[in-house]
């Protein structure tokens, strides 16, 4: 069973991902998908730990001036003065939270590193709906409610696709994990 659930995600990764399409062409990338379906179980999850492994390494989101001034003015203030900053705000804010969590979760020894990573980005997708829920409060006191509300609002649910999307991928990932335990019993 762990074994399929890892060529699944695996194969998954290969047919989807924009990078591999990129940098191989159609002839490699169809050699490379039927390499890894045709693998051996214990090599496919060796494979998938490894992949894991390089996906969890995180670096702290860069700080750069005019987003740093926006993130002191807070999206509201930030979403008049400067009305494109206003996503990369709550964007950068967001990353700050989930760099901070993984940081918590390389430093734990009890628990799976890539769990409480997809952990960490759903948590800090959902810190970021909720922010913004706050500051679409905060329109009422502004000078065109109705401009700042549509922006607000705009920006609101193409978070909460995100938000959906993360925990697509946390409620997937537990089952993995689940289906390694009973594996391993």
């Amino acid at each position: 069973m762990l074994p399929d659930i890892c060529r699944s995600t695996l194969l998954d990764v290969i047919s989807n991902s924009t990078k591999i399409k990129e940098q191989l062409s159609f002839k490699e990338h169809l050699k490379l998908y039927h390499a890894v379906s045709n693998l051996p179980d214990e090599k496919i999850v060796e494979l998938y730990s490894q992949v894991t492994e390089q996906r969890i390494k995180m670096k702290p989101p860069k700080t750069n001036p005019k987003l740093q001034k926006a993130v002191d003015m807070g999206v509201f203030a930030a979403s008049f003065q400067m009305p494109f900053m206003a996503g990369k705000v709550v964007s950068y804010l967001t990353d700050l939270n989930i760099y901070k969590c993984a940081i918590r979760c390389t430093k734990r020894k009890d628990v799976d590193k890539e769990l409480c990573y997809k952990q960490c980005k759903f948590m800090g997708t959902r810190w970021g709906v909720r922010y913004l829920e706050k500051e679409i409060r905060k329109c009422n006191r502004a000078e065109n409610p109705y401009k700042c509300k549509r922006l607000l609002f705009r920006l609101l649910s193409e978070w909460r696709q995100k938000l959906v999307k993360q925990e697509i991928k946390f409620r997937h990932h537990v089952k993995v994990v689940r289906a390694r335990m009973k594996a391993r019993k």
